[in-house]
């Protein structure tokens, strides 16, 4: 027994380096299969990422190598991320280190064309699902800063993400709108601007005017189409709808004949007691007060009645 152990301890750092050289190599055989690996095949190897990641803060070239793998796979294949989140109560911790990697990088991950919704989106979850578990989980308080850490670094740098032919684009756009609103103001007008001979002689304008001849045309006939066609279609609409709205008219004006045949004898009761109630009530002392507040409710709502009939009429 005593030699067994002391054959364990002696051979353990071997061992571990053994073990290391093996994740080594297997990083390195994914990383150069995963630009060939299908959709199925990256959601199938995206939690094997997760479980060998390591929680400490020491990036070692294997840990680098899996991170690096890990974000690729986000990239390449979307659905990994519905893939991370149905894992993450298993991997809380390895979590956080890859937020962690991807808020470090994220103008790179962004260039590559990691999508930002489906990676707050995962973060969101990841919110909801750290406020069911209990204070005692594992990397539960990692995980909820590497949360807040991506909020705080991410969401400012993924709005002011634009590429640059965007930007010149948009330069150029505004450098010709304000060219052409100067032109136009200089000379009086649009008629007498330069951007109007312009498009003159480069025959733009006779294009736009073709362009709107055509799309008055069309609009015509599509105004003339909808005239004719549809009283037709009201018409059509009316025979097929005609006899379910018998059909309810019917059932309506029965229901009612009906509530009114079942609430006879409450009518006829209220109609017989209701005077003997209101003679009771103006007798009794209660009648007086009510009758005073009453009085002091209409006088202060009378303007305002009275306003309101103004403005109707005026309208009417």
């Amino acid at each position: 027994m005593i030699l067994s152990i002391f054959i364990f301890q002696y051979y353990n750092p071997i061992i571990l380096h053994i073990l290391g050289l093996v994740d080594v190599w297997v990083c390195t055989v994914e990383k150069l299969t995963v630009g060939k690996m299908s959709g199925n095949a990256f959601q199938k190897s995206f939690p094997s990422f997760l479980a060998r990641l390591k929680s400490t803060s020491a990036q070692t070239d294997i840990q680098k190598e899996l991170l690096e793998d890990a974000a690729l796979t986000l990239v390449s294949e979307p659905q990994c991320f519905h893939v991370w989140q149905k894992v993450y109560p298993e991997y809380v911790v390895q979590s956080s280190v890859l937020l962690n990697h991807l808020a470090d990088n994220w103008q790179e991950n962004c260039s590559r064309g990691l999508d930002y919704k489906l990676v707050k989106e995962t973060v969101d979850s990841f919110k909801e699902k750290n406020r069911s578990y209990s204070n005692k989980t594992v990397g539960l308080e990692a995980s909820t800063s590497a949360c807040l850490r991506f909020d705080e670094v991410q969401i400012p740098a993924a709005r002011s993400s634009m590429s640059l032919s965007q930007s010149i684009w948009i330069v150029i756009f505004l450098a010709v709108l304000s060219l052409v609103a100067f032109d136009v103001h200089q000379n009086g007008g649009f008629k007498g601007s330069t951007s109007r001979k312009l498009l003159k002689d480069s025959g733009i304008d006779v294009i736009i005017a073709n362009l709107f001849s055509h799309l008055s045309s069309t609009f015509t006939i599509i105004k003339k189409f909808l005239i004719k066609n549809i009283p037709i279609w009201i018409e059509t609409t009316v025979v097929y709808v005609e006899p379910a709205l018998d059909f309810i008219w019917n059932y309506a004006v029965a229901g009612v004949k009906y509530l009114l045949a079942v609430s006879k004898p409450l009518r006829m009761w209220l109609a017989e007691n209701v005077p003997y109630f209101i003679d009771w009530l103006i007798m009794h002392p209660v009648w007086t007060i009510l009758y005073n507040y009453l009085v002091d409710i209409w006088s202060l709502i009378e303007p305002y009645l009275q306003t309101v009939q103004e403005k109707v009429q005026q309208m009417f």
